[in-house]
């Protein structure tokens, strides 16, 4: 959980995908003892295991996570603040032909770059997560909603 602060989560991609992967499942519930309760196929409530996976963190833990993937995703600018000139989503052009350079290729993002991707990323994640955010992190839901609205994504 120490590896998964913020900062190491818009440094690293694989760091990204942990934490996520860590909070679909939900926390492990507990009894009113503290005691971890295995998650059970038939639960119906908000902890409800929809997305597979075994949740894994405790509640606090988990509370403590989600905290620190919304303040990471929180820094998330749209595209065209970064500066980045790659658009994707297009086959590269190929010229042939006498006397044609061969095509330069792309430089790899810079850590700018690639932090403010992972940032969009964690976003976009989030989207699909606001009723656990609503209920287990309540005092930053509304923040989220503001900045998926502001990068122009939809909400629910």
């Amino acid at each position: 959980m120490t590896r998964l602060a913020s900062d190491n989560l818009l440094a690293s991609r694989e760091a990204t995908g942990v934490a996520m992967n860590l909070l679909l499942p939900g926390p492990r519930l507990t009894d009113t003892a503290g005691t971890a309760q295995p998650a059970t196929a038939n639960s119906t409530g908000p902890t409800q295991n929809v997305r597979g996976g075994s949740p894994v963190l405790s509640e606090t833990a988990y509370h403590d996570l989600m905290d620190q993937v919304i303040s990471a995703a929180l820094s998330a600018t749209s595209a065209g603040q970064t500066g980045n000139p790659q658009r994707g989503g297009g086959a590269a052009r190929v010229m042939r032909g006498p006397g044609q350079q061969p095509q330069q290729p792309q430089t790899p993002p810079d850590d700018a770059q690639v932090r403010q991707n992972n940032a969009r990323t964690l976003l976009s994640s989030l989207q699909g997560m606001l009723p656990q955010i609503d209920q287990y992190n309540p005092d930053r839901a509304a923040a989220v909603r503001q900045k998926l609205t502001d990068l122009g994504s939809t909400t629910p």
